[in-house]
């Protein structure tokens, strides 16, 4: 790829960052929300927090993606004798369900943790407006899709400080919050910081909501239309290429 972007190739990556991937590399997020979307969506963004708070899980059930150590943090906050614990819906299915399952099982959780299963993107949105906290411990990622979906439903995330969460999440109470990936004992520290609080949820709320919906399918097509007009030396009209006056 750095070779091919050493000419008039335009290379994109997915991801986000303040500075480029390597030189004639470009960052370019990854979104499947439309505006006419975003716009149907209908959300309480002042509405106070659940007693529990309603936490939410998106995406495959497989082992990179850390929602054992989710489970554990759960199970380490019973065992404390913290109150209000929260509730977890895992909305996805994958290879992993199983041990998940039966991870439950073992640390007693079958009353905090519950399996949604595959979602329909309805489902999901309806899922999302009852949720306080999407949390995404994942090993590994790249630019979650489950971090705009949850930001354009006001929903703020706690993901691990991989790929590009950093930079998508902003820092610790900007538009959510960052833990090392596959720590446990900070998971749970974490979460417990969150659930004490204090958090101004309506202004995380709004911080999310208006991050997510600059990362629509049609801000993605206009700001790849920029990169190459800005490398071809053309122009844009409209959110697409045009030859720019002279040429």
């Amino acid at each position: 790829m750095k070779i091919l972007a050493c000419n008039r190739s335009v290379m994109l990556v997915t991801g986000e960052g303040v500075e480029p991937p390597a030189p004639g590399l470009h960052w370019i997020f990854a979104t499947a929300l439309s505006r006419r979307e975003f716009e149907s969506i209908r959300m309480e963004l002042d509405r106070a927090p659940s007693a529990p708070l309603r936490l939410v899980y998106l995406g495959r059930l497989s082992k990179e993606k850390g929602i054992e150590l989710l489970i554990r943090a759960l199970a380490i906050l019973r065992e404390e004798g913290f109150a209000l614990l929260p509730k977890l819906t895992l909305a996805g299915d994958g290879p992993y369900r199983a041990k998940l399952e039966s991870a439950v099982r073992e640390r007693c959780c079958e009353d905090l943790v519950h399996f949604a299963g595959q979602l329909t993107r309805r489902e999901i949105t309806s899922l999302l407006l009852d949720s306080d906290l999407c949390v995404q411990p994942s090993l590994t990622e790249g630019f979650s899709k489950a971090w705009l979906d949850a930001m354009a439903h006001g929903v703020p995330v706690l993901a691990s400080n991989v790929g590009a969460a950093a930079a998508v999440i902003g820092g610790d109470g900007v538009r959510g919050w960052l833990t090392p990936p596959g720590d446990s004992e900070r998971l749970t520290r974490k979460l417990q910081s969150i659930f004490e609080g204090p958090v101004n949820w309506p202004a995380l709320r709004y911080r999310c909501r208006a991050f997510a919906q600059g990362r629509s399918i049609e801000t993605w097509a206009e700001r790849i239309a920029e990169i190459c007009a800005a490398q071809w030396g053309m122009a844009t009209n409209g959110g697409k290429l045009c030859f720019a006056q002279g040429k």
